[in-house]
């Protein structure tokens, strides 16, 4: 009795080392079966937050929709660029969030330069650096400058 009660113990045990490993594993594999991949992209289209776009579309995204987009997307739900060809999730540099950098964009037109991933149906483009904001180059600020570009810094030694 002792003995099949070890075995079950050791048996869940098992169970929930593989299961709490597997995500890692699938995670890591998802990475090199991306089925489309394109460096230094640009693309334009209109910031949206993908909640509310994909959950009501018609009135989800614009003008009359900013001040509900930009509490979501301060809350952390995801960014996203609905362009002509489609939409797409916008992440950011180092697998972060590009919420922080794109919230004052909401509903208006940018054009970004970032790598674009496809998988299963899914558009992915890692914000690199952001081109233009209605036509219009936009102000550098820390969050937009590219990852090792200090230009605008100044340091004390």
């Amino acid at each position: 009795m002792i003995r099949s009660k070890v075995m079950v113990t050791g048996m869940v045990l098992g169970a929930c080392l593989l299961f709490a490993s597997t995500p890692t594993v699938w995670a890591e594999g998802d990475h090199k079966q991306v089925k489309k991949s394109h460096a230094n992209t640009t693309i334009k289209g209109e910031v949206v937050d993908l909640v509310c776009y994909i959950s009501h579309p018609k009135t989800g995204r614009g003008k009359k929709h900013i001040a509900c987009a930009k509490k979501c997307l301060k809350g952390g739900l995801p960014v996203g660029l609905l362009t002509k060809d489609g939409l797409y999730l916008v992440g950011g540099r180092d697998h972060g969030s590009a919420n922080e950098e794109l919230i004052p964009y909401v509903a208006k037109t940018v054009t970004i330069k970032g790598k674009i991933s496809e998988q299963s149906g899914m558009k992915l483009i890692v914000l690199k650096e952001l081109l233009k904001v209605n036509g219009k180059t936009p102000k550098v600020t820390p969050a937009s400058q590219p990852a090792g570009d200090h230009s605008g810094h100044k340091h004390k030694h």
